[in-house]
Parts: C-alpha cells; sequence; structure tokens
C-alpha cells in the first residue's frame, strides 16, 4: 500500500493527489476484538473493512467541502489501487466508489460486485437484512445502489378528493392507482 501510494504522490501536480488533507496510515485486528495469538475466531460485522482479516487503514480526512468535490480526489486513488491489485474493503461511512458505479477493472462489472466478493458474508448479510428489514424501511436509494437492494413499491388506491394523502404516498415511494386507473 505504501509503495503504491508513494508512485501515486510521485507524479503529483501540486496537490491534486495528496490535498490538503490529514492521512493516517494504521493497521486494523480481524475483527477488532479478537486475539488472534490467542487463537479467538476474529469476529465483528459481517461487512465490516477488517471483518475476518487483518487490515491496513488508509483514511483521508476530508475537509474541502466548499472548493472540490470528493469524486474528483478519491477516484484516482481507488482506481490506482485496483490497478495495483490492492483490493480494499472501504468504510462505509467514508467516502468510497458507488455501488451503481462502473468498475474500472475488467474483473468485475460495477462497484457492488467488487464489493460483493471482498466480503466473505456479504450473501448471508443481504439475506438476514432482507429478513430483519422485508419492506425496506431503512433502506435508502443509496443503500440500495451500494447493496444491489430491489427498492420495493407499494401500489396505494385512491378514491379522490385527499390530495394531501395521494402526494405524501408518491413522495414515499409508492405507485398510486386511483379511480380512473
Amino acid at each position: 500500500v505504501m509503495q503504491c501510494l508513494k508512485e501515486y504522490w510521485a507524479d503529483n501536480e501540486g496537490l491534486q493527489h495528496t490535498g490538503t488533507f490529514s492521512w493516517e496510515f494504521y493497521p486494523a485486528r480481524a475483527g477488532g476484538h479478537a486475539d488472534v495469538e490467542k487463537g479467538e475466531t476474529p469476529g465483528g460485522a459481517w461487512v465490516r473493512p477488517a471483518y475476518g482479516r487483518q487490515s491496513f487503514r488508509v483514511d483521508v480526512l476530508w475537509f474541502d467541502v466548499k472548493t472540490a468535490l470528493p469524486y474528483h480526489f478519491f477516484t484516482p486513488l481507488w482506481n490506482k489501487f485496483i490497478e495495483k491489485g490492492l483490493y480494499f474493503r472501504p468504510h462505509w461511512a467514508k467516502y468510497y466508489p458507488g455501488g451503481n458505479v462502473a468498475f474500472p477493472g475488467k474483473e468485475y462489472k460495477m462497484w457492488r460486485d467488487y464489493y460483493a466478493a471482498q466480503y466473505p458474508k456479504w450473501n448471508a448479510w443481504r439475506e438476514l437484512r432482507e429478513k430483519m428489514d422485508p419492506q425496506n424501511i431503512f433502506v435508502s436509494t443509496y443503500w440500495a445502489d451500494t447493496f444491489d437492494i430491489q427498492q420495493k413499491t407499494h401500489v396505494v388506491e385512491h378514491k379522490g378528493g385527499d390530495v394531501e394523502n395521494a402526494k405524501t404516498a408518491i413522495e414515499m415511494g409508492n405507485t398510486l392507482k386511483t379511480d380512473d386507473g
């Protein structure tokens, strides 16, 4: 990782690749809670970056929300990691390539396909999520795109008159069926 970053920064024009940001580099234990030396099995959340393996974390603390877009700063970095075969697991609360964005390599079509391959319990997590939230109450379009969750639409019958309820039903992502079909 450090060699890749050294090469990435070597052709840096001004602050294009480093920004004026704080960069943190540190190792993370597998699962975060296991003592591997004592034979404990790594645990933790199934879609956590350190689940089941020890990790090396690269955290860029992004503060520039007015003059630049994170996409323009991070996309070349993610692409460089993939080009060098450094397959990473993103931190879901940080900036990362969206699941419905084309993957830069040939191995996967979309980033979400790549993510599915990086997390050994991806499908088990998706199944559990579906069981716990079958109506997708806690799923936004953003998360649906990232985790390839099929959004459910509901048909709400509307029999004249109550325009506000009809608007609310549509805003909530429902399909509205009216008296005239």
